[in-house]
C-alpha cells in the first residue's frame, strides 16, 4: 500500500484518511491521470478533486443555459 498522496507526496499518518482509485469510481470522480490501484490519495487532495470537478460541471450547465 502506498505511504504517501499520490497527488502531494505526503506522507501517511496512522490517523490520516486515505482515499483509492476504486473508491473514486464509487464517488463519481475522475481519478488523477496515471494512478494505479494501489495508489492513495490524501483527504486534502480529494476535496480539492471534488471541488474543481463540481466547478467544470457548473461551468458547463451554465454555458448549456446561454446556449439555449
Amino acid at each position: 500500500m502506498a505511504k504517501s498522496c499520490y497527488v502531494c507526496n505526503k506522507e501517511f499518518e496512522i490517523s490520516s484518511l486515505k482515499t483509492s482509485r476504486s473508491r473514486f469510481n464509487i464517488m463519481g470522480l475522475t481519478p488523477p491521470t496515471g494512478m494505479g490501484e494501489m495508489d492513495r490519495v490524501c483527504s486534502n487532495c480529494l476535496k480539492i478533486i471534488h471541488d474543481e470537478e463540481l466547478k467544470q460541471i457548473k461551468i458547463s450547465q451554465i454555458k448549456k443555459d446561454i446556449l439555449r
